[in-house]
């Protein structure tokens, strides 16, 4: 049996600064072997990045940790001392307040630079077994505005049917459509609630997913136990961040939530409609872009190179990658201790199957090519793009082209009252899903109403199949 090594606080945090600081940066396997560790080590060591810089912070200005204890030990013992004379007089928490007294906490012991990052929240309520909710526990309202709509067809006779949801800015919408004659059998829809106190561009991902549950459990039950396959689609260019191997048991979790107070493992989703990259930050990531491709193609003999610019998507204020680059500069700790990101679709598609590594995330081209920094050639990350923005590429999901099977429903569909064992379909882009659904339709000249946020209205004649 191989002898168990222990590593120091200041070691595992230059481990984890090659994977986060470094462009490009080294994949957790290389890393791993470079420095004789496991990959698994390294992703908890990322995971714990927050209370490492805590540890390295105590040795540095003197203090002693004691043996075996926690980095984060004096900090731990303050918070949770707060946080259950905040719970006894009956006040509600939530994972901001306690990030802000946790930084409060530390400057008061002389730790300066502690973050407080949503990865030590995390930890920290897991350590000390703690469920954060309001100290009067009151019941989560039912949420109105839940239609539901049931043709003829569906009330005559069982039939298997897909099932399909569309995850909008201000509502969800699902379909069962019989699989044999396409025919719409039921439709239902359930409004997202917004916080008063978040930005227009902001939600919270636990009321999306309450309203999905809400949406889901308007169908007729005897439909539901029909579904034989599972198709989502979603907004275009947003991104959510989450930490993986807590997805499951938090989504299972969500019928006993006590609200938005509680803690979850996934970001705050920001949409299309965000504006937080300025003008000038583009500017600068633009040409920071543009210069890595010119020096990534550049040939000898005078050789015209491959324009890599022409096929990557660009980046805007809204766009997944530019938020991703956004949140790295400006609010790391904002999304410290995740380790994948996607659209909500994306997210929404992961959590249905179960799934808990990052490698099983996955993006379809089309909401890829929405994010910016895709090149729609090879159909993969512009690497140049990336290492530009100076983005963790292992965070990125795969992109898979539309009509893969990412997985099977797992318990966690069951949680939201969709049936066990049945094939997933990669998500996809709202846009993409209407074009092809119009073209199911029609084969003659169609008006087709783009969307409101391209403003345009145009005619387009379908003389022939599209490639999409």
């Amino acid at each position: 049996m191989a002898t168990r090594r222990s590593y120091t606080a200041a070691f595992k945090l230059s481990v984890v600064r090659e994977l986060t600081e470094n462009s490009p940066s080294p994949s957790v396997r290389s890393l791993a072997q470079r420095h004789g560790v496991t990959p698994s080590m390294i992703r908890k060591w990322l995971s714990n990045q927050s209370e490492l810089e805590a540890a390295v912070a105590l040795e540095t200005s003197g203090r002693k940790l004691g043996s075996g204890r926690r980095p984060n030990t004096a900090i731990d013992s303050a918070l949770l001392q707060w946080v259950k004379s905040q719970q006894q007089s009956g006040k509600s928490l939530t994972d901001r307040v306690m990030q802000e007294q946790a930084r409060r906490i530390a400057e008061t012991q002389g730790i300066h630079g502690f973050n407080a990052s949503n990865g030590y929240i995390y930890s920290f309520k897991k350590r000390n077994k703690l469920s954060i909710g309001t100290g009067n526990k009151k019941q989560k309202t039912k949420p109105t505005g839940v239609t539901v709509q049931v043709s003829q067809e569906a009330e005559t006779i069982e039939r298997d049917c897909m099932f399909g949801m569309d995850i909008g800015l201000k509502n969800i919408k699902c379909a069962l459509v019989c699989a044999t004659s396409g025919n719409i059998l039921a439709t239902s829809s359930a409004p997202i609630q917004h916080d008063t106190k978040s930005l227009e561009s902001e939600q919270n991902v636990t009321n999306i997913l309450f309203a999905v549950l809400s949406a889901v459990q308007a169908l007729p039950p005897s439909l539901r136990g029909n579904i034989r396959s599972i198709g989502i689609c979603g907004v275009m260019h947003g991104i959510v961040w989450w930490h993986c191997d807590a997805v499951r048991q938090a989504v299972s979790e969500i019928q006993a939530g006590n609200g938005t107070t509680r803690s979850w493992s996934w970001s705050t989703y920001i949409t299309f409609l965000d504006q937080r990259c300025t003008p000038a930050m583009l500017t600068e990531w633009r040409a920071k872009i543009q210069l890595a491709n010119a020096a990534a193609t550049a040939t000898p003999f005078g050789i015209e190179p491959f324009d890599v610019c022409v096929s990557t998507s660009p980046i805007a204020s809204g766009y997944g990658l530019a938020t991703f680059a956004y949140m790295m500069e400006r609010q790391p700790s904002d999304i410290a201790g995740y380790d994948a990101c996607g659209t909500i679709q994306d997210f929404i598609a992961f959590a249905l199957c179960g799934h808990s590594f990052p490698a099983q995330n996955c993006m379809d081209v089309t909401d890829a090519f929405s994010w910016g920094g895709f090149d729609i050639n090879t159909r993969t990350w512009n690497p140049h793009a990336v290492q530009a923005l100076n983005l963790p590429a292992h965070m990125l999901p795969t992109v898979k082209a539309p009509g893969a099977i990412i997985g099977q429903s797992s318990e966690v569909a069951a949680v939201l009252c969709l049936p066990i064992g049945k094939p997933v379909y990669l998500a996809m882009g709202d846009h993409p899903c209407a074009v092809m659904t119009a073209m199911a339709q029609t084969r003659g000249p169609a008006d087709l109403n783009l969307s409101r946020t391209s403003g345009t209205y145009s005619e387009v004649k379908w003389g022939h199949e599209l490639d999409l």
